[in-house]
């Protein structure tokens, strides 16, 4: 039990890692808190650095946040493989680590608890999780993104894809609690663009 609540810890701690912020800072010395959105996640840098340079911005963002997402859920599947955990814990521990990878990204300690929307967090959990649907979700995505150019409505369908792939594939267990929790969390993290979407004031990413 001990291990297993050692190992949700770095997951948070780990999630904490403000990817998008750290490169903002790094790579094109500006403070993506303090401009645009004041979002850390992959979008809003992509927004701020802009042209020419927005592009790779964001894919390197994406890329990182995604990657501490499916990390965190593997080191949880190769420890419950490993005996850390009995059998039956097994999907609660990866369930257990992914939430705490997506939480810390959300609410980085690192950061006065504040940080991004989770969508790229999310989608490297979920491809170590339930790699089907997420999938599925991500195909959603770049439908929309494609026809759009608009990240936080793209985030949204996938959101909504989600759920309904993992009941139309017969997802089962604590891995289903999972997967509707995070489309929730998503959609409740995009509320304020939800807002800006219906009055038609969302910008696109590029």
């Amino acid at each position: 039990m001990t291990a297993a609540l050692l190992l949700v810890l770095l997951a948070y701690v780990a999630g904490s890692a403000p990817c998008g912020y750290l490169l903002g800072k790094y790579l094109w010395r500006v403070d993506i808190r303090t401009q645009g959105s004041r979002n850390t996640g992959a979008t809003n840098l992509a927004r701020v650095v802009g042209k020419p340079w927005g592009p790779l911005a964001f894919a390197l963002a994406f890329l990182l946040d995604f990657g501490k997402g499916f990390l965190a859920v593997w080191l949880a599947n190769t420890a419950a493989r490993s005996g850390w955990v009995l059998p039956r814990a097994a999907s609660w521990l990866a369930v257990g680590a992914g939430v705490a990878v997506i939480v810390g990204h959300n609410w980085t300690m690192f950061l006065g608890f504040k940080g991004g929307k989770g969508v790229a967090t999310s989608l490297g959990v979920l491809a170590c999780l339930a790699p089907r649907e997420a999938g599925l979700a991500l195909l959603a995505f770049l439908l929309c993104f494609g026809a759009t150019r608009i990240v936080s409505l793209s985030s949204i369908v996938a959101a909504v894809v989600l759920p309904l792939a993992a009941v139309y594939l017969r997802l089962r267990g604590p891995v289903l609690l999972f997967v509707a929790l995070a489309g929730i969390l998503i959609i409740v993290r995009h509320r304020a663009n939800i807002g800006r979407l219906l009055h038609g004031t969302e910008k696109k990413v590029f």
